[in-house]
């Protein structure tokens, strides 16, 4: 009965349909902590359901074979996180014992 209220009042609420499958490209973990950065180093992560509903992650090796069968026969979604640079790379960190304030 208050479902049917709450509904009536505020209307129904569109659910945007989010892929159940996509695929994220980033570098691997050893990469990203030496600073390589080049298509060897690159790893595909496919997110999907499993048998029981959770949700699972398989990892593949970069190609551009796979990418393309992905997104063309397999139709999900593929996000290149490698394609972003950083703004501000950290070249070295600074304690607080270290600051110095001038005037």
């Amino acid at each position: 009965m208050i479902n049917r209220i709450l509904k009536f009042l505020f209307g129904k609420k569109e659910i945007p349909p989010y892929p159940r499958d996509f695929c994220l490209i980033d570098y691997s973990p050893i990469a990203k902590q030496e600073g390589i950065r080049d298509e060897q180093n690159k790893i595909i992560y496919r997110y999907y359901f499993g048998k029981f509903g959770n949700r699972k992650i398989k990892k593949y090796r970069y190609s551009p074979q796979r990418i393309y069968a992905l997104r063309e026969v397999h139709n999900l979604p593929i996000i290149d996180k490698t394609k972003r640079e950083e703004r501000f790379p950290v070249y070295s960190r600074i304690l607080p014992s270290e600051l110095e304030y001038n005037k």
